[in-house]
């Protein structure tokens, strides 16, 4: 079957030569995070306030048309029975951004609709809700378009937020009395990551700054003295980032980080990098690596005046990387997230807090062996609240201040903390394989909790999920690499999904996800991206999301085997998971396929040249040839460390590079590429492809020349999910031609 009509430019070429059956005979015998490839977009916020004499609920009952009006049900998603469809999937509406009053009474979420309309956007909404869940949403009115990234202000009379003006994203000001919302900023390259200052006076932000003066009339040629000048999907060589201050009161923007440097330095997602002292007389800010950028992961947390009197100093003793600055309510300590390794970006991620009179520096949560991704502090600034990765899902821990030890509260999808001035409750978004995230509420009091004691707030997508056959999903611990550390009694975790309608002594085509990163997790998390396991279950397939040594939330030291061992144990881990799938009776060893993305799709290459056993191979945005890899990219320290050295003094780049192994090569293969990929560019795989082709292998090169290392437009993914459900369906079940 030739694939659907190919939206925004995408181009499919290639051939198929034969039947999967008589090209591949069975034989005996890893990318994306969080059941998505490793989209760690960094968050952007702002809060604005500006004194009210009413509260915040009779503000907000007046933004919403009257205080006696009734509730706006959340509208319902229509279904139609049966299993899930990729065109539901993709439009199916998403809840984000939960964000709690001051006071811990109202919590309000965007709601994002995706369209795969030509030509259209993705339609938002800002809701509220009731804390104590005794209401309806009801929508927001008054906010501009696309407005998100939302906080309240500090008295809860106001939110802030981003949207557009003129295409540009400003910072904007939207008053809960009936005042029209209004555009506070005016940077030429717009902004992000805005935040209030404690008064509510002054807002912090960060902004792109040109380097040199630009010439209107100058040529398209660049003319480049050094590294990362391009990064992920955009050229880095002309602008920084810098940080800005501005009062609300009039005046313009002062750029407190001035200089050849980019402050805040890139990051991924995480908390927001910079932010307020209690007085609002200082600003902690990350700033990036100080030189060799492209071979650096130096980051550190300074300070500096708000009125630019003094320079910016220092507070963390570099090295590392150190980030995500957030002041305690007593104003006494600064909580960051921390990594001690230098030159290392999947290091541990620990909280750690600075007393700020004396400078000294300590752990807190010293038992906590899995990445630090989110911390709040405890309205009495006795401890933080902290977020993990944990075994495949996520858990909250208690932080004490004093104390070395963290206690474990919950395990589960919950996500986006904010906790309640009474540090009663927390509020967040859950998610499960099974059902899309919903705005959710965990009571902190009554000891350790289970996942049965959370309570949703919203319901958004209730009726939806009651019409659909939704797979069975479940962790499951399968027998890793003998021999490797990190393994819990040997054993490596991973997320079965099964088909709806699932019938056991039924033997099933079987699909390996391999995640990329390569440090990163399949999560416990139902997304409307192409790495959703259940749209592949929906066709027919039990698909294994595995966890193999190199992912994170088991323990650093699982996440640290797979340095300098590509290919190795990992190999070893889908090998046995594969022979796992086909003892427990659902696996048919006669059709089983593999894909994954970034390091997955080396990992599908390295399969292409190490195995037999799969009767179809899809590589995504895939790591090709070491030596050439390693020459494109930007962030120089990822391979440099993952393999140990450059290219001339590391055999790592030859014998660990699936491009070597071509001669092996057999397995029908669908390769999958974005242009505009700086990370693990184009050229990666368009190398696959043609020496595919010249091998006379079944293959098929899916060209994006608008995308880059992840596919964020929603036709283009729906035309991703499409072929890639045709590819397996031929060469894996043999059912087309």
């Amino acid at each position: 079957m030739e694939p659907r009509s190919l939206p925004c430019g995408a181009r499919a070429v290639g051939r198929s030569l034969a039947p999967a059956a008589a090209i591949s005979p069975g034989g005996a015998g890893r990318p994306a995070a969080r059941c998505a490839p490793p989209y760690r977009h960094s968050t952007r916020r702002t809060i604005l306030n500006l004194a009210r004499p009413l509260s915040a609920l009779a503000l907000l009952a007046l933004t919403l048309g009257c205080a006696g009006a009734p509730p706006v049900a959340a509208p319902p998603r229509v279904a139609h029975a049966g299993p899930l469809t990729i065109e539901e999937l993709l439009t199916l509406p998403s809840l984000a951004e939960p964000k709690l009053s001051p006071d811990g009474k109202r919590v309000l979420f965007v709601v994002n609709e995706p369209t795969l309309a030509p030509g259209g956007r993705t339609r938002s909404a800002v809701y509220w809700i009731p804390a104590d869940g005794s209401g309806a949403p009801q929508v927001l009115a008054g906010t501009p378009p696309g407005f998100s990234q939302i906080q309240w202000a500090p008295d809860g009379n106001s939110l802030l937020g981003t949207a557009p003006v003129d295409g540009v994203p400003q910072a904007w000001l939207v008053p809960l009395g009936g005042a029209p919302a209004r555009a506070v900023t005016s940077m030429p390259k717009g902004v992000a990551e805005p935040i209030f200052s404690p008064d509510g006076q002054m807002i912090a932000f960060a902004s792109d700054v040109d380097r040199r003066p630009r010439d209107r009339n100058a040529l398209a040629a660049r003319v480049i003295d050094g590294l990362l000048f391009r990064h992920w999907t955009e050229w880095r060589d002309d602008v920084r980032t810098h940080t800005f201050v501005q009062s609300l009161s009039g005046g313009g923007a002062r750029d407190l980080t001035p200089g050849d440097f980019d402050a805040p330095g890139f990051s991924l997602g995480g908390p927001t990098p910079y932010c307020f002292s209690r007085d609002g007389r200082t600003l902690f800010f990350t700033r990036g690596a100080e030189k060799d950028e492209a071979i650096s992961t130096d980051f550190n947390v300074y300070s500096v005046p708000v009125d630019g009197s003094a320079p910016a100093k220092r507070l963390t003793p570099g090295g590392g990387w150190d980030g995500s600055p957030l002041v305690s309510p007593d104003g006494r300590w600064l909580a960051i997230r921390s990594q001690a390794t230098p030159g290392f970006e999947s290091d541990l991620f620990t909280a750690q807090v600075i007393e700020l009179a004396t400078g000294r520096m300590h752990r807190v949560g010293a038992n906590v062996d899995c990445w630090v991704d989110e911390l709040v502090w405890l309205p009495d600034s006795t401890g933080l609240l902290l977020v993990t990765e944990f075994e495949g899902s996520r858990a909250l821990w208690r932080a004490p201040l004093h104390q070395p030890n963290a206690e474990r509260l919950f395990v589960g999808n919950f996500s986006g903390i904010g906790v309640d001035p009474a540090a009663r409750f927390v509020v967040g978004r859950y998610a499960t394989l099974r059902r899309a995230g919903e705005v959710a509420r965990f009571d902190l009091s009554g000891g350790v909790r289970t996942n049965g004691q959370l309570r949703a707030l919203t319901k958004w997508n209730d009726e939806f999920f009651a019409h659909k056959e939704i797979g069975e999903a479940e962790s499951v611990w399968i027998p890793g690499a003998k021999g490797a550390p990190g393994a819990r009694d040997g054993k490596i975790q991973g997320w079965l999904v099964k088909p709806p309608g699932f019938k056991a002594g039924t033997r099933y085509p079987f699909l390996l996800m391999v995640h990329g990163g390569p440090q990163q997790a399949w999560l416990d998390n139902f997304s409307g991206s192409m790495w959703n396991p259940q749209i592949f279950a929906a066709h027919g397939y039990v698909v294994l999301a595995l966890n193999p040594h190199g992912s994170t939330g088991f323990g650093q030291a699982l996440t640290n085997q797979i340095s300098g061992d590509w290919g190795g144990a990992v190999f070893e881990d889908c090998m046995s998971a594969c022979d796992w799938a086909v003892a427990q009776g659902f696996a048919d060893p006669k059709r089983m396929g593999a894909f994954g993305g970034s390091f997955g799709g080396y990992m599908v290459n390295w399969f292409l040249g190490h195995t037999d056993r799969f009767k179809g191979l899809v590589s995504h945005a895939g790591v090709y040839n070491l030596e050439s890899m390693w020459g494109v990219t930007e962030e120089l320290w990822f391979p440099e460390w993952e393999l140990k050295g450059l290219p001339w003094n590391s055999n790592q780049y030859t014998d660990r590079s699936p491009h070597k192994y071509a001669a092996k090569f057999k397995t029908p293969t669908l390769v999958t590429h974005g242009e505009l990929d700086y990370r693990v560019p184009i050229g990666e795989g368009i190398q696959l492809y043609q020496t595919l082709q010249r091998l006379g292998v079944p293959s098929r090169f899916l060209y994006y020349p608008d995308e880059g290392h992840w596919l964020l437009k929603a036709r283009n993914r729906e035309l991703w999910i499409h072929t890639v459900v045709d590819w397996f369906d031929r060469y894996v079940k043999g059912t087309k031609s």
